[in-house]
């Protein structure tokens, strides 16, 4: 994806940040970074809602209309997939997971 590879080749005009959540709540996260304390509108695909658990890596990128919380880091939380796989998981201990073989899991178990 080319914001990917802009913000790792750190090319101008592309800036981005990492900061601890503190909060999450009515779409908008709060998290620490060098810069302090602020709270910032979230961005996903569409199709798809979630909100950061306290204590996730914020990745936060300034934008033409604001910052935005543009994700967190990836934490595998002990979870193993293969590349190509996909897992959900929720704070609470659930979790999903789209298989290469076709099949899918739910909290472990093939359905």
């Amino acid at each position: 994806m080319w914001l990917g590879r802009s913000m790792i080749k750190g090319e101008t005009g592309v800036a981005a940040v990492a900061g601890g959540v503190r909060a999450s709540a009515d779409r908008r996260v709060t998290a620490s970074a060098e810069s302090g304390k602020s709270q910032y509108a979230t961005v996903a695909p569409p199709g798809i809602v979630s909100c950061a658990s306290k204590g996730e890596d914020a990745v936060v990128m300034q934008t033409s209309s604001g910052p935005l919380c543009i994700g967190v880091r990836t934490s595998y939380h002990g979870y193993y997939i293969e590349p190509g796989e996909i897992i959900l998981y929720s704070a609470g201990g659930a979790t999903l997971r789209l298989a290469n073989d076709g099949k899918v899991y739910i909290n472990n178990r093939e359905v």
